[in-house]
């Protein structure tokens, strides 16, 4: 059993995700704009904070927008991402909870641009569910990993996903993206 506050912790999940550098990036249910604030300050040349509840949104603006970041009010229900406009997709406690996951999943790679990055944090009883809605909607599973606790209770893995390049679509034999991701 690995511990969750002695030496063996698992890492936390942001420190996975490598530079942020000259990324724009999205977070989706970004609540407080905390992951917002942090990739900002990871050197990321845009973030785009997501959420649904106007109150939550307000206090995320109160605690700050840097430049090259903004709060926006979706649904996670309803989210559209502007086509290959993000080089990562921030996504923590809330890919396993919408009702229909694969519609994210698919929304998600239609924002990302080839080669972009999905990190969806989700508890250890979803990841299964988790990569296979990743795979359906033709993203490429690139890892999945134990991560502290964070937002929800519990044990939680980062689950990471590439939109593949042009010409390299899983299982389609495809030189363009399928229609469901255009």
């Amino acid at each position: 059993m690995t511990s969750y506050d002695g030496p063996d912790a698992p890492p936390p999940a942001r420190s996975l995700l490598g530079s942020l550098s000259g990324l724009d990036v999205v977070d989706l249910g970004c609540r407080e704009g905390d992951f917002v604030r942090w990739a900002h300050a990871r050197g990321a040349a845009s973030v785009l904070g997501l959420d649904l509840p106007v109150d939550v949104l307000d206090r995320a603006r109160a605690l700050g927008e840097p430049g090259g970041t903004r709060f926006e009010q979706a649904d996670p229900e309803q989210v559209r991402l502007v086509f290959a406009s993000y080089d990562l997709v921030w996504c923590e406690d809330l890919a396993h909870r919408v009702d229909d996951p694969l519609r994210l999943a698919r929304v998600v790679g239609a924002g990302l641009r080839p080669g972009g990055l999905w990190a969806a944090v989700v508890p250890l009883a979803a990841v299964t569910a988790t990569v296979a809605v990743v795979e359906e909607a033709r993203l490429v599973p690139d890892g999945v990993r134990e991560v502290a606790a964070g937002r929800g209770p519990g044990p939680r893995s980062l689950v990471l996903a590439r939109k593949p390049a042009p010409g390299a679509w899983p299982r389609s034999g495809r030189t363009d993206p399928p229609p469901d991701l255009a």
